[in-house]
């Protein structure tokens, strides 16, 4: 938040100084292959067993998740993602992995649990998680930024300043 008012305030010239392509690069490049172990393995394991179906749905989905990026135009053509993640589920349950029990079991209506500041707890600041959590925004502000930086290239277009960071 801080970031995106000081880019609104004094404009967005000075990233490419601080996040010049070869700082924004490995890292968006460090992210995406840090999570690719993970996806491998949710998509071969069941309870650390390699498991067809669990490999069946990743192919299936990842196989729709290319069609509709290559194929659907319009609306559809910008949300192969999200496309592909509905899909995947749908595959899921046609699968039987997923259990829909919590679902069938779960209240028709519910209010979650209210605190109020100041009465019912005082918040407090924690050094330890501001300095943990700390390198971890920068990175993913970086991400962010990268992304939009690559986005501007391609598109010649600045989304820094339409529709900005905030």
């Amino acid at each position: 938040l801080i970031v995106s008012l000081i880019i609104k305030k004094i404009g967005s010239d000075w990233l490419d100084k601080i996040l010049p392509p070869i700082v924004v690069g490995p890292v968006v490049m460090v992210i995406g292959l840090g999570l690719a172990a993970n996806a491998a393995n949710n998509a071969m394991y069941n309870n650390n067993v390699y498991d067809f179906k669990y490999i069946a749905v990743a192919l299936i989905t990842l196989g729709l998740t290319i069609f509709y990026n290559m194929f659907f135009k319009g609306f559809l053509g910008l949300i192969p993602i999200l496309l592909g993640i509905v899909s995947g589920y749908l595959v899921a349950l046609a699968f039987g992995i997923i259990d829909l029990t919590p679902i069938k079991e779960a209240a028709w209506f519910a209010l979650p649990n209210f605190e109020v500041p100041f009465v019912q707890y005082e918040p407090k600041l924690y050094l330890n998680a501001i300095t943990t959590m700390a390198p971890i925004a920068f990175v993913t502000m970086t991400e962010h930024i990268g992304h939009l930086m690559v986005l501007n290239k391609l598109t010649k277009r600045n989304f820094f300043q339409d529709p900005g960071l905030s």
